[in-house]
């Protein structure tokens, strides 16, 4: 009897019982692995939206400093999470590129802190808008590059004299000579992002 007892004692894991438990650390690991990518892509696009909103803001901000005028350009600023909007100097209709705002001249400053303004000059862009409207760019996968009518999810796009809402001509932004958008895209988890608008 006590040596039945010993051996009953020595008994390890069935084969199966450690398939079962394997089973579910792998599941366990899966659910792991597919969320933190959506948990970081969610972070991403809000601080992109952040930014945007940032950007619109010092828009705001310039407008009600200075008469109700749009800033004109972009500026290169030291610290490259700053983002200068100028009434002179700058890069005028292109992205920011190494230009600095000319000096004592209207400026107002929008904080970033997704977008990098050290890697990539195009990343954020400001492009002239005429009274027949402006065509919402193309929204493109990362790595192409920005142009007026191509956006990436790592690029903004800020539009003077237009609003969000859209004509039924052609799907352009409205022309709206007080006002300015600013355009960005949210990542998505494979192909193309969404471009999204935000008004000052």
């Amino acid at each position: 009897m006590l040596s039945k007892l010993k051996k009953s004692d020595n008994k390890g894991f069935t084969i199966i019982e450690v398939m079962i438990v394997l089973a579910i650390a792998g599941l366990i690991l899966l659910i792991v692995f597919l969320a933190v990518p959506a948990l970081q892509r969610g972070s991403r696009n809000t601080q992109r939206k952040t930014d945007a909103s940032s950007v619109s803001a010092a828009i705001a901000t310039y407008i009600s400093n200075n008469n109700g005028k749009l800033p004109v350009s972009l500026g290169a600023n030291a610290d490259t999470t700053l983002l200068d909007l100028c009434s002179a100097g700058g890069a005028a209709g292109g992205g920011v590129g190494g230009t600095a705002c000319t000096a004592n001249t209207n400026t107002e400053q929008a904080k970033i802190g997704y977008y990098d303004l050290s890697v990539n000059t195009n990343t954020l862009m400001l492009t002239a808008n005429t009274s027949a409207g402006f065509t919402p760019p193309v929204v493109k996968a990362n790595g192409t590059a920005l142009s007026n009518t191509v956006i990436t999810a790592d690029a903004v796009e800020i539009l003077p004299k237009a609003s969000c809402s859209q004509t039924v001509n052609a799907g352009k932004y409205d022309y709206s000579p007080r006002s300015a958008v600013v355009l960005y895209v949210t990542e998505a988890a494979s192909g193309n992002g969404s471009l999204q608008c935000v008004e000052q």
